[in-house]
């Protein structure tokens, strides 16, 4: 999780990818759901328990495809999306 700095110290802030897969039976069904979540985080700002959330967007998007594991399976369809987080961190003290 790379942390910010500037000229004098540690910045405050951090930026963790956080990666969020939808599986589903279609790739249509696998689209809708990271859509939905899309939809959710991206440009999301607030607070969560405490940590203040100062930006969230889609980093990068990958589709999948899970092959069946035998005649009888049906594979299955992803949507890998990525995240970037920023969020405030408390700074340490020397």
């Amino acid at each position: 999780m790379p942390h910010e700095h500037h000229m004098t110290g540690a910045a405050g802030l951090t930026r963790p990818r956080v990666q969020i897969s939808a599986w589903a039976d279609r790739a249509d069904q696998a689209e809708s759901a990271a859509e939905a979540v899309r939809v959710a985080l991206q440009g999301f700002t607030g607070t969560v328990s405490t940590v203040k959330i100062r930006q969230c967007h889609l980093d990068s998007q990958r589709d999948a495809y899970d092959p069946p594991a035998d005649s009888g399976d049906v594979g299955r369809h992803a949507v890998h999306n990525d995240y970037m987080i920023w969020h405030t961190e408390s700074k340490p003290s020397f």
